[in-house]
């Protein structure tokens, strides 16, 4: 694919790629996904509102750099949009890794 774009800039008149507007996209459905499991069982164990919630996810080391720079408002975005058929399948992941790691 990176030949075929090489060869239409060098050789189609008038060819550009261009950047996706906006800002870069930081979180993926994945990263969205493992936010709300993690946020979702600090509520289901400690019976916690979602924002106090996510303060507690937040400290956790894997959360901690990620969302150091981001408010509230952005985490809640975050927990907010995560895809439910992402999250079924970040759930199954962890519960194989999990198998593995029983051994």
């Amino acid at each position: 694919m990176t030949l075929a774009f090489e060869l239409a800039k060098a050789h189609v008149p008038g060819f550009k790629v261009i950047d996706a507007p906006g800002r870069p996209i930081e979180w993926s459905d994945v990263d969205r996904a493992d936010f709300r499991i993690d946020v979702d069982a600090v509520i289901a164990y400690e019976g916690l509102s979602i924002a106090e919630a996510i303060k507690q996810a937040i400290r956790q080391p894997r959360w901690a750099e990620k969302t150091s720079p981001m408010t509230m408002a952005a985490l809640r975005q975050q927990y907010k949009t995560a895809d439910k058929r992402w999250i079924e399948v970040v759930k199954k992941a962890r519960a194989w890794e999990k198998m593995g790691s029983d051994k």
